[in-house]
Order: structure tokens, then C-alpha cells, then sequence
């Protein structure tokens, strides 16, 4: 360190740059009380009093019972181990940072007017939404962003939060916010917008899974009230209004001449309270389909691979704010960008699912080809050169000289002249001697087959 420098170590985990340097600090938060074996503040409050803007404010997993209340230009991240030196070292999913309102009154995150501010990586449950005197009323049950506001809400889980508006999130006149890559689960109101009320606001709504959320009026799960924020790639499945005003997925209400409609499009409704939508016409290239989760029934939203929302988003909506889904998972992965907050990754290793000659056949021909063909395409693996063919003869193993190539999903094995005869030939294909197109290996396999004479 160079002399005349300083470096502080405060009591709730703040680290801060040298002096007289202008980089933001980070603060720690850790049940344990410590980071590592640095100490760290212990409730999430305590480290936003302690932050400036600027600041960030990393959470480790665990469950805090707390309504927290943000500052202008702080952002706050979970799913830390407690250890970790990097952000990008995170991972919300094996470490679940739990912000849990416990019904008390208030928002389980509450944002004040004219701040800026990230929300990122939480499970964020159990809110009953904060009442000010201007206000309509109670809303925002998991989070209240006041007017003005600019607001980054990615990677969460928000669940089980009510109010009267905006069950899940509510945000107000003037603001402009960046919703993606989260699960709006099992919130409701007692008026409008079960999932997400939206007020007089600009932005992106993009590629969120919004189910299972409920409104007594309107707009089960996004109620849009003179906002033009896009709603684009986002799953709206099981959603419920009241019958008598609809929207159960997207309800928009418009009365201002001032600003536009919002743009819709990409977006999936399925098992919401009809009309999906209300106020306007559904978007470009809307699905209506099953999304096909993996278990609905236990809160499991990643797509299985028979969706009909692979490949089926707007890749140019989401592509500039993440290159990762909500599982951490690569964005855009294959063909374009999928429907929801989970992009699917084929994590199945190639099958085989015949060969020729089939195996444990006889009488073969002695055509020198071995066809293997795959249940996908594949390409060379680390051991695609150990491939073998072998026979035993005298006691003694024999290995055929052969050329390996691939086409598509099918691996062909070659021999310079015909096989011997009259002989029980064994095909070895080693594990890893191909992988499909996401690098997946394929598992060992042999097969065996007898030539015919000569």
C-alpha cells in the first residue's frame, strides 16, 4: 500500500477503498456475524444505515426477519456463501438469501421517492404492503417503490406477499424500472394487481414467470395503469381476476394522452381468468400454451424440454440486460431467447438409440461399416479416438484398425477391408467419446455381433 493511504474496516463488514479515492465501498451481511473471518453486520438494516450511495450490500444466505427500507444509490445482492471475494462468485440458488416480512405491517423492501436502486438475488416473502397518507392505499406487499424512483428488480423470488395493490411489487408515478429474471408467486391484493402494479411508470417487464398470483378486481397478475413500461417474454400462467373486470393475466388501464401504450409481445398466458388481457389487444407473437414446467405443484418453473417457449422470445428485449437466467444459466442459448425466467439447457447426455448391425446380431456380412446413431446431433468427444473394435482369437485380443467420422447424430466406424470372419466382434465406445451440441458426454456403451463366413 502506498503511504498516506488508509484502509477502514467498520464494525458491520464495510470495507472502504483507499482514501481519498472515489470507489464505493461493500458491506457484509452475514448471520454469523462474519465474512470469512472478517466481521459482518448481522441484520440487512443495519448495513443500508451504515451504506452511502454508491454502496453495495452483499447478503448471505439465511432467513431475515426484516421489513427493510432502502437508500438512494444502494444495491443490494444475495445468494453469498458468507465467503465470497467477487459478486460474480455468487449463486442465489444454492445459497437462498430469505427476506421475510413475517406479516408485519409494511413492505418487505420499501424504496423511497427519487432513489435509485438494485434488488438482486432474494427470496422476498410474506409482506402486507406499506400505507402512506397519499397513497391509495395499502400497497406493494414484497416491494414499494415510491415516485420517481429507478429501480433494477432482478434474479428474485417474490412470494406470498399481499396488499390491496401490487400483492408482489408495486411502483409509482413517474419511476422507471427493470424487472427481470424473477418468480411472482402465490402474491395477491385485495383490489388490483395480484403480481406487479405498475403506476404511471416506464421501463422493461422482461422475461419473468408470473403464476399463481390473484387480484379481488383486476389484473391477477400485472396491472399496468397508465404506463408504457414493455411487457415482453414473460410466462403468465394461472393468474386470476375477478371475473366481472378480467385481465387475469395483463390488465391496462389508459386514460392519459401523454404517453403511449405499452408495447406487448413474446408473452405466454395460460390458465389465467379470461381475457388474458384487458385494455388492449394481445401482443406479437403471444403464445397460449401450456409452458410445460418441470413441477408446478412444488413452485419448479424451469421448462421442460417439450415447451413450446424455447426459442420462442424477443431476443433483442432481454439481450442487453443479462446474459444469464434466473438459474444463472446462459441466456439466449440456442435459438433465441426463451419465454419466463428460466432458459432451458439440455443437460441430458447423448443416448444411443440404435446401431447397425444390431447388437448381439449373427451372420453379419462383412461390410467393414459400424453405424451408431444418437438421439441427438453430437460431435467428437475426449475420447472419441479410443473408440475400438475388437475380437479375441488364440486367447489373444485383437483391435481392428478403423476410421471414426460423425454426421448429425450418427457416429460410423470404418474398417480398410472387410472384417474377419466368422468372428464375435466388440465394439467399445469409451464415455465421453462424443457430446452434444451444449458439451454434454455421452455415457459408455459396447455392443457386440458375430460375422458370417467368408
Amino acid at each position: 500500500m502506498k503511504a498516506g493511504t488508509l484502509v477502514i474496516l467498520v464494525m458491520t463488514g464495510l470495507l472502504i477503498a483507499e482514501a481519498g479515492t472515489a470507489a464505493a465501498a461493500v458491506l457484509r451481511v452475514s448471520q454469523s456475524g462474519y465474512w470469512g473471518a472478517e466481521p459482518a453486520a448481522t441484520t440487512v438494516q443495519s448495513a443500508i444505515d451504515a451504506a452511502a450511495a454508491g454502496d453495495e450490500i452483499w447478503v448471505a444466505e439465511g432467513t431475515y426477519l426484516e421489513n427493510c427500507a432502502l437508500k438512494d444509490g444502494v444495491s443490494l445482492f444475495g445468494g453469498f456463501g458468507g465467503t465470497e471475494a467477487s459478486r460474480t462468485e455468487r449463486d442465489w440458488n444454492a445459497h437462498r438469501t430469505i427476506l421475510d416480512g413475517a406479516g408485519a405491517p409494511g413492505s418487505v423492501i420499501f424504496v423511497p421517492s427519487s432513489a435509485a436502486a438494485t434488488i438482486d438475488g432474494f427470496t422476498i416473502q410474506n409482506g402486507t404492503g406499506t400505507n402512506y397518507s397519499w397513497l391509495r392505499s395499502i400497497e406493494g406487499g414484497g416491494i414499494l417503490g415510491l415516485q420517481y424512483s429507478t429501480l433494477t428488480i432482478a434474479n428474485n423470488v417474490v412470494r406470498n406477499n399481499s396488499a390491496v395493490y401490487g400483492g408482489g411489487l408495486s411502483i409509482k408515478e413517474f419511476s422507471t424500472v427493470t424487472i427481470y429474471n424473477n418468480i411472482f408467486f402465490g402474491n395477491s391484493a385485495s383490489r388490483d394487481g395480484g403480481g406487479i402494479a405498475l403506476t404511471n411508470s416506464h421501463g422493461t417487464v422482461a422475461n419473468n414467470t408470473v403464476v399463481g398470483n390473484s387480484a379481488a378486481g383486476s389484473g391477477g397478475g400485472i396491472l399496468s395503469w397508465n404506463s408504457d413500461a414493455d411487457v415482453v417474454n414473460n410466462n403468465f400462467t394461472g393468474n386470476t381476476a375477478n371475473s366481472f373486470y378480467g385481465g387475469g393475466g395483463v390488465y391496462i388501464m389508459h386514460n392519459s394522452g401523454t404517453i403511449p401504450l405499452p408495447y406487448f409481445g413474446n408473452n405466454n398466458f395460460f390458465g389465467n381468468t379470461l381475457p388474458d388481457y384487458y385494455g388492449a389487444a394481445g401482443g406479437a407473437q403471444d403464445l397460449s400454451v401450456d409452458p410445460r414446467y418441470v413441477d408446478a405443484a412444488n413452485a419448479d418453473y424451469r421448462l421442460l424440454p417439450v415447451s413450446a417457449c424455447i426459442n420462442a422470445g424477443d431476443s433483442s428485449f432481454i439481450a442487453p440486460l443479462t446474459d444469464i437466467d434466473i438459474e444463472s444459466d446462459p441466456r439466449i442459448m440456442y435459438a433465441a431467447v426463451d419465454i419466463g425466467a428460466d432458459e432451458w439447457v439440455d443437460r441430458a447426455a447423448p443416448v444411443v438409440l440404435s446401431t447397425s448391425p444390431v447388437a448381439d446380431s449373427i451372420n453379419i456380412g462383412l461390410t467393414p461399416r459400424v453405424l451408431v446413431t444418437f438421439d441427438e446431433q453430437i460431435h467428437a468427444g475426449s475420447a472419441f479416438g479410443q473408440i475400438a473394435v475388437t475380437y479375441i482369437k488364440n486367447k489373444k485380443v485383437f483391435t481392428v484398425p478403423t476410421v471414426k467420422s460423425i454426421s448429425g447424430n450418427v457416429l460410423t466406424i470404418t474398417h480398410s477391408s472387410a472384417f474377419p470372419a466368422s468372428t464375435l466382434l466388440t465394439v467399445t465406445l469409451p464415455a465421453q467419446v462424443v457430446t452434444d451440441g451444449t458439451g454434454n458426454p455421452s455415457a459408455p456403451y459396447s455392443f457386440k455381433f458375430t460375422t458370417g463366413r467368408r
